[in-house]
């Protein structure tokens, strides 16, 4: 009788903690499956030195989840594309790190050129820096190889832009290295719209054997609709750069 009593209350006790148990699986459950996880990629590639030295270029980029308290992020669908980091490191074929760079953003990607008039090959890391509905902030980071470390490509070429665009290579035919870039002014004096024309800060830089410096600077009088527009009425024959990093193109 009294082994009876004692399994009756061991059944009525299960059955009391038994939805406990499974209210309590099931919540931990929810929570683990709603709660959003970081996503990491890369980018890679070899680079051939004239030394006769390999490179290899790594960008990692990670976009980190965004906390849903923070209602302003929360509720801001582009602010998430940038919600993140990236590093980049540079390695010779000994394993050698010749550089790192670390950017706040997990939008970065990179690409490489030739110029007969540099040592050490070019190389460029685009990173968006923030998005918004109508347009996207990047930044461009020219970077070279000198000895055993990474250095700052040699100029006082540098940008930065929401609405513009770069070029570096020869500015006509009969010319060595330049660089261009190109800006919209806005907000302009006269309130025009994001959407409207707008007149462009234009800047021309020429190689001088060393580094590249700035010969030429002004502000379009006119406006336009778009930087090739620009370029095309001074009389500026080249191509934006920004069309060759391709992983960048859908923030744009």
């Amino acid at each position: 009788m009294k082994m009876q009593k004692f399994f009756l209350i061991k059944l009525r006790s299960i059955i009391i903690l038994l939805p406990m148990i499974c209210l309590l699986s099931l919540t931990t459950h929810t929570t683990n499956a709603e709660k959003p996880v970081e996503s990491t990629s890369k980018k890679q590639a070899t680079l051939s030195l004239p030394d006769k030295r390999t490179i290899s270029i790594e960008v990692t980029s990670t976009k980190t989840p965004i906390d849903p308290t923070d209602e302003e992020l929360a509720n801001d669908p582009a602010a998430a594309q940038t919600h993140g980091y990236s590093e980049a490191l540079i390695k010779d074929n000994h394993n050698v790190l010749l550089g790192r760079l670390q950017f706040s953003t997990p939008v970065v990607t990179f690409e490489t050129y030739k110029f007969k008039e540099l040592k050490s090959p070019l190389i460029i890391f685009l990173a968006v820096d923030e998005t918004t509905p109508t347009q996207s902030f990047f930044s461009v980071y020219p970077r070279i190889i000198a000895g055993n470390h990474l250095e700052l490509f040699p100029s006082t070429w540098g940008f930065s832009s929401f609405c513009g665009g770069f070029y570096i290579g020869p500015l006509s035919k009969n010319q060595s290295l330049g660089a261009a870039t190109w800006q919209c002014i806005w907000p302009d004096h006269d309130n025009s719209s994001h959407a409207a024309p707008h007149r462009y800060a234009i800047s021309l830089y020429r190689w001088n054997g060393h580094e590249l410096l700035l010969q030429k600077s002004y502000r379009t009088k006119n406006k336009y609709d778009s930087g090739e527009d620009a370029l095309k009425a001074n009389h500026i024959v080249v191509r934006d750069m920004v069309s060759d990093f391709k992983e960048a193109l859908d923030y744009f």
